[in-house]
C-alpha cells in the first residue's frame, strides 16, 4: 500500500459536521442584524401650506414586528435626525396611526416618523433656523403615486406639521412653508416679531391689493374663480406676485369673506411658478375637487 493512502486510512472520516440548514439559519440571523445596523448607520398638530429619527421599513422573514428594527438609535452630535442618525435623548414610543392625523410625517421628541408606506426621498435640516430646545426638518417622501413636502417643526409647547404636493423643489417650496410657519411661530410667541410686520399686503375696498412698506407688488389681478373651496361668488379675491427684499418673488393669494378679516396666503415662489398665471393653474387644481389641500 502507498505511503499516501496509508495516511488517507488513518485519518478515516473525521468528526460528524452539523447540518448545513443551521448554517443557513444563522447566516440569515447575521444578516438581519447587519440590515438594522446598516439602516441605523445610513438614517402636532397645524396644517399650514396644503413630524429627530425616522422609520425604517417593517420586520422581515415573517418575523414579529416589535418595532425594535424600524427606528434609528444610534446617537449623534446633531440635535436633529436624518439619514438614519438619532439625537442623544431617547427614542420615543412610536406613535399609532391615529396621531399622524393624516400627514405623511410626525416629529416627537426630536425624532420623525414616517407614516406607513411613506419613504423618505430627500431631506433638508433645519430650514427653520432655530436654537434649541425647537427643531425642524424639511421632507421630501413619496407612498406609490403621492409625492409631498413636508416642513415638521417641534417647540417646547407642541408641534406642526406643514405638507404639500411635491410641486417643483423641495427647497423652493420650503421658502413659502418656512415663512408661513414663521408667521405662525410670531403669532405664538416662539420668535420674537421681525423688524418689519405685518401682512405682505392690504386689499382696499375696490380689491386693489397694496404693497407693505418694504415690497414691490410686481403683476396682480382681481376676482379669483377658485370655486366656493376658496371664497363665494361675492367674495373679494385677488392675487399677485411681491418683489420681496431677499430672495425670490413670491405669490400671495388674499380673499376677504364675509364676516372674517382679509386673509393673505402665501402660495409659492418664482423659483416654482415662473408667472403669476402658472402660479394661478396651480392655485385653481389646490381648491379643486372635495379632498385638494388648498394653498394652507
Amino acid at each position: 500500500m502507498e505511503i499516501k493512502e496509508s495516511l488517507d486510512t488513518s485519518f478515516g472520516d473525521g468528526p460528524t459536521q452539523p447540518q448545513i440548514e443551521k448554517h443557513l439559519v444563522a447566516g440569515r440571523r447575521a444578516l438581519r442584524r447587519r440590515r438594522v445596523t446598516t439602516s441605523v448607520a445610513a438614517l402636532a398638530v397645524v396644517s399650514l401650506v396644503g413630524g429627530t429619527s425616522w422609520l425604517a421599513t417593517g420586520g422581515t422573514d415573517n418575523e414579529p414586528d416589535n418595532g425594535a428594527d424600524r427606528i434609528a438609535t444610534q446617537p449623534s452630535a446633531s440635535s436633529t435626525v436624518h439619514k438614519g442618525r438619532a439625537t442623544k435623548e431617547k427614542v420615543p414610543t412610536p406613535p399609532k396611526k391615529s396621531d399622524f392625523l393624516g400627514e405623511p410625517a410626525l416629529l416627537k421628541n426630536g425624532h420623525v416618523f414616517l407614516a406607513d408606506g411613506w419613504q423618505e426621498v430627500s431631506v433638508i435640516d433645519n430650514p427653520m433656523g432655530y436654537q434649541a430646545p425647537n427643531r425642524s426638518m424639511g421632507l421630501e417622501v413619496r407612498k406609490g403615486e403621492e409625492h409631498k413636502f413636508v416642513l415638521v417643526c417641534e417647540f417646547v409647547n407642541g408641534t406642526s406639521t406643514n405638507s404639500g404636493a411635491a410641486v417643483g423643489t423641495l427647497a423652493d417650496w420650503l421658502e413659502t412653508a418656512v415663512a408661513n410657519q414663521h408667521t405662525l411661530d410670531v403669532e405664538n410667541q416662539v420668535v420674537p416679531p421681525d423688524k418689519v410686520n405685518g401682512p405682505l399686503v392690504t386689499m382696499d375696498e375696490g380689491g386693489t391689493l397694496i404693497a407693505r412698506s418694504d415690497l414691490r407688488i410686481v403683476q396682480q389681478v382681481a376676482g379669483l374663480d377658485f370655486g366656493p373651496r376658496f371664497a363665494g361668488p361675492n367674495d373679494p379675491t385677488a392675487a399677485a406676485r411681491l418683489d420681496m427684499p431677499t430672495g425670490k418673488d413670491v405669490y400671495v393669494v388674499v380673499r376677504r369673506i364675509a364676516g372674517s378679516k382679509t386673509e393673505v396666503i402665501r402660495g409659492g415662489n418664482a423659483g416654482t411658478f415662473p408667472t403669476l398665471d402658472a402660479f394661478l393653474a396651480h392655485a385653481k387644481t389646490q381648491y379643486a375637487g372635495k379632498t385638494s389641500e388648498g394653498l394652507r
